[in-house]
């Protein structure tokens, strides 16, 4: 009981934090609307929102258009990263309760990691609207 208390706890933070600041800043400036909702299961109704809880990636692998801008945001109580294997992105530390924002610019699939947790793995694929 206490574990679901801490989850719904940090979740009534994360979600407050976003409706309360409404932005992420990072080196996309990328704008979280009202209609972000994280859900007692650590998982987001917004299609470009990828969660970190219990040291996952939350949904593994997201497909957006290029020049959608994607957020990440750190529901666990440890610092993680989100890094791209082919260095086209990195995170650095992303505290508990902060975010990271990514926007592909060129079509393709960066599969990415968190480079404190081996286990930690998840998949960005980028494409073209036909």
């Amino acid at each position: 009981m206490k574990k679901n208390t801490l989850y719904l706890n940090l979740n009534i933070l994360a979600v407050s934090f976003l409706l309360l600041f409404g932005c992420s800043k990072s080196t996309n400036d990328t704008e979280i609307t009202a209609d972000t909702r994280i859900t007692a299961a650590g998982t987001s109704t917004s299609p470009h929102l990828v969660v970190i809880s219990n040291s996952t990636f939350n949904p593994v692998r997201m497909q957006v258009v290029v020049g959608t801008t994607v957020t990440w945001v750190n529901q666990d109580n440890i610092v993680h990263t989100v890094s791209s294997y082919d260095d086209s992105f990195d995170s650095g530390d992303i505290q508990p309760g902060s975010t990271f924002s990514y926007t592909p610019v060129e079509p393709g699939t960066r599969p990415y990691h968190c480079k404190y947790h081996d286990k930690m793995a998840g998949e960005l694929v980028a494409g073209m609207i036909k």
